[in-house]
């Protein structure tokens, strides 16, 4: 069995989630295709994408910025020389962000999300779920997709647009959030 890619796509993502590989370390035990991330196999992995948790190394990587991930309010820009600072402040001084992860609900409950289903804004693709599963306490699958739009992703972006996720060749109304569906106000969290 192979090691790690030598590459850190999404694509090189995408093939480790398919196929089985050692982890490098000798007393690691688990392979990938046993670990099953994405799965229903433990309930927090299922309950983490209804909240909108990022795992690194599944749906994010070294590929996206703090920023694009919703994780921006982790750095602190007014902190001096730590490493990335100045990689981080011109991320932040190119404006709005147009490149987005979003977490998405299918309105259908039957339809089952996992990963790299495409996702449509106004029928053109315009994304990929990274990853999903069925979200009980929502109703239907839910996940993480990237969007890139080219254009400024905020609320009323993601409103004014019928959204659209294809799984298995057939077309499912979503919504899309850049905040968690379940429990945004975090309310239920901490009760």
């Amino acid at each position: 069995m192979s090691t790690f890619p030598t590459t850190h796509s999404h694509s090189a993502r995408r093939a480790r989630s398919t196929s089985a590989w050692r982890a490098p370390c000798a007393s690691a035990s688990l392979t990938w295709a046993n670990s099953d991330t994405s799965s229903t196999s433990q309930p927090s992995r299922r309950l983490r994408l209804e909240k909108g948790y990022r795992d690194y190394g599944h749906d994010i990587d070294n590929t996206d910025n703090a920023f694009e991930t919703g994780l921006g309010f982790f750095v602190d820009l007014n902190k001096p020389n730590f490493i990335g600072r100045d990689a981080a402040l011109r991320q932040k001084a190119k404006g709005p962000l147009t490149r987005r992860l979003a977490q998405v609900l299918v309105k259908d409950p039957q339809p089952m999300l996992f990963h790299a289903e495409v996702l449509r804004r106004n029928g053109k693709a315009i994304g990929y779920v990274r990853a999903g599963s069925y979200g009980h306490t929502l109703g239907g699958a839910v996940g993480l997709a990237m969007i890139e739009a080219g254009i400024p992703i905020n609320q009323a972006y993601l409103k004014d647009s019928r959204w659209e996720i294809n799984i298995a060749g057939k077309a499912y109304p979503a919504e899309v959030s850049l905040r968690p569906l379940y429990a945004p106000d975090m309310a239920r969290i901490k009760s």
